[in-house]
C-alpha cells in the first residue's frame, strides 16, 4: 500500500567564489601617470619631427644671403690689407648667389688655390645661418723680405714668392728679416725662388726660428755666397744694431774648413748668454772652434 520512499535529490553543490583581489588606487596611479607621460613624450617627439622637416624645407628654398665674411684666426704678423684681400675673395664668391646653399664647399676651394692659404683647416667655411660666413685656415707666413731692385717682396719658409710688392719706405724695420745680396730675380708669385743663394738664407733663419736671440737679428747677407767675390766669410748677418755676425758656408757645406751650423748656433747662444744681448758686441766670427771678435767697449773676445 504504501509506496517507496522517494530520496531526497542531492543539493548542488555549491561553487566557492575567489574573493576579487582589491586594487591598489596608488599604483594605477602611478601607471595612469607612466601611460600620460609616455603619451606626452610620442606627441612632443611627433612635433618636433614635423617641425624639422618643415624647416629644412624652409632652408632648402630659401639660405639667408651672406653679409659678412669673418676670418676667425687671423694671425697677429697678416697685414690688414692682406686679410681684406682674402676676406675679398670669398665676398665676391657670395656676391654672385648670396644663398646658394654649396657656397661654404665652393669658397674652400677657391681659398684653397690662394697662394696665403698653406691649407684650408676641416670645418674651415662655416655658414652660421645668420648672413655670416666663418673662415679658418693655415696661412703661409713670410719669413723674410729679399730686395729685387726696385721693390721687396716677401717669401715664406719653403722660399715661395708671396703677392704683393712692397716699398721699402712703407715696410716697418722691426717688421720683417731682411735677405740681401741676391743675384737673380724673383719668379712670379706663388712659385718656389729656386735659388741657391736665397735658399741657403731661408735655411739659415729657419735655424735662427724664435730663439731668444733671434729679435735681434735683421738681416742675413749672401753677397759673399760660396766665395764669389772673396775669400771672407759666405753669409754674413747683421743685428739691429749693427753687430756683424760672421757666420761663413751655407748649412750642410761646412767641410772640414769650419765647424758645423750647430757648433755656431751654440756660439751665438752661449754670447747672448752671457752678455744679455748680442748688441754689445762689435762683430763676431763663428767659424772656429770658439767664437772670436770684438766687444762695443774695444776689447777682444774672450775664450771661455
Amino acid at each position: 500500500m504504501f509506496g517507496k520512499k522517494k530520496k531526497p535529490k542531492p543539493r548542488p553543490k555549491t561553487r566557492k567564489v575567489k574573493p576579487r583581489k582589491t586594487r591598489d588606487p596608488a599604483k594605477a596611479a602611478r601607471m595612469r601617470l607612466i601611460l600620460g607621460i609616455l603619451a606626452g613624450a610620442l606627441a612632443v617627439l611627433g612635433l618636433l619631427v614635423g617641425l624639422s622637416f618643415l624647416l629644412d624645407r624652409e632652408i632648402q628654398g630659401k639660405v639667408p644671403p651672406i653679409k659678412w665674411v669673418v676670418l676667425e684666426n687671423q694671425p697677429d704678423w697678416m697685414d690688414e690689407a692682406v686679410a681684406a684681400q682674402i676676406r675679398q675673395l670669398v665676398s665676391d664668391l657670395a656676391a654672385q648667389d648670396p644663398s646658394d646653399q654649396k657656397l661654404p664647399v665652393k669658397a674652400a676651394d677657391a681659398l684653397a688655390k690662394n697662394i696665403w692659404v698653406k691649407r684650408v683647416l676641416p670645418a674651415g667655411v662655416i655658414n652660421d645661418w645668420r648672413g655670416t660666413l666663418s673662415i679658418r685656415c693655415e696661412f703661409r707666413k713670410p719669413i723674410a723680405i729679399v730686395n729685387s731692385g726696385v721693390f721687396l717682396v716677401r717669401v715664406d719658409e719653403d722660399a715661395l714668392v708671396l703677392p704683393g710688392k712692397l716699398l721699402l719706405s712703407a715696410v716697418p724695420v722691426d717688421k720683417y728679416k731682411s735677405i740681401l745680396g741676391v743675384t737673380s730675380q724673383p719668379p712670379e708669385p706663388g712659385q718656389t725662388w729656386d735659388s741657391p743663394d736665397l735658399l741657403a738664407a731661408v735655411e739659415l733663419l729657419k735655424l735662427i726660428g724664435d730663439r731668444p736671440f733671434s729679435r735681434e737679428i735683421t738681416a742675413v747677407d749672401v753677397s759673399n755666397y760660396n766665395g764669389r767675390r772673396s775669400d771672407k766669410a759666405h753669409i754674413v748677418m747683421f743685428t739691429n744694431q749693427r753687430t756683424v755676425l760672421y757666420w761663413g758656408r751655407a748649412i750642410g757645406t761646412e767641410g772640414r774648413i769650419e765647424v758645423d751650423h750647430q757648433q755656431k748656433l751654440q756660439h751665438i747662444e752661449g754670447l747672448f748668454l752671457e752678455h744679455s744681448s748680442l748688441n754689445k758686441l762689435l762683430y763676431v766670427d763663428l767659424r772656429g772652434r770658439e767664437p772670436r771678435g770684438k766687444k762695443r767697449n774695444g776689447q777682444t773676445l774672450e775664450s771661455p
